[in-house]
């Protein structure tokens, strides 16, 4: 049986990809005989260049995303704790006290352990009360629940590229896919018109890109 060509996944690294793209490619240009077959693949490697610049760019606005929101969080927590620590003091540790319960419906520890856009709500609640103890911690407590509403913003924007990028992988995935199998039939019919040996198709493509039908 001759072996088939492994088709391509969307969560193959594109590097990979690439790899086996040029080694087809650079085997084609050595063996004259199958060079007339190269505009079958000639676009190859600019539509992967497409999807890796896309896909850079979305790992990128991830990983920007993710280290704002940590940052954000962590000091906004931090902000959060600071007030609950001198409120509960200011009330006299009276956790049923009607001042203490228009900023903390539950634990400290619970309240900054939620949600983080949950958290951002509750703390732009805060701000609209007017508070001595909370005026001492009213900077720290707007400036990172802004920052962690921008970086909640940035993580909900990134789901259309995301989305985007992944549309992109799946549909080179298929498509190399497909089009190498055209070039494999290819090599096929020209290997057996020039009566040449039934590997001879296989040379064209890395042996790691082979699976063998059972």
């Amino acid at each position: 049986m001759q072996p088939t060509l492994r088709s391509f996944r969307s969560d193959d690294p594109l590097d990979a990809i690439e790899e086996e793209l040029i080694y087809t490619l650079s085997a084609l240009q050595a063996d004259p005989r199958a060079a007339a077959l190269l505009p079958l693949a000639a676009d190859w490697l600019s539509r992967l260049q497409e999807v890796r610049k896309l896909d850079k760019r979305t790992r990128i606005g991830v990983v920007n995303a993710e280290a704002r929101r940590v940052v954000s969080n962590e000091n906004l927590d931090n902000a959060c704790e600071l007030f609950g620590a001198a409120l509960l003091e200011g009330v006299g540790g009276d956790l049923s006290a009607e001042r203490w319960r228009r900023f903390f419906e539950m634990p400290v520890g619970s309240f900054i352990r939620q949600a983080l856009a949950r958290q951002v709500v509750a703390v732009a609640k805060w701000l609209g009360h007017d508070d001595p103890i909370l005026e001492n911690h009213r900077e720290a407590l707007a400036q990172w629940s802004a920052a962690a509403q921008a970086a909640v913003q940035d993580t909900q924007s990134l789901a259309t590229t995301r989305a985007k990028n992944q549309i992109g992988r799946e549909q080179l995935a298929e498509d190399l896919s497909r089009e190498r199998d055209a070039l494999h039939c290819a090599l096929v019919e020209l290997g057996e018109s020039a009566q040449l040996p039934i590997t001879w198709p296989e040379a064209f493509f890395m042996r790691t890109g082979l699976l063998s039908r059972p």
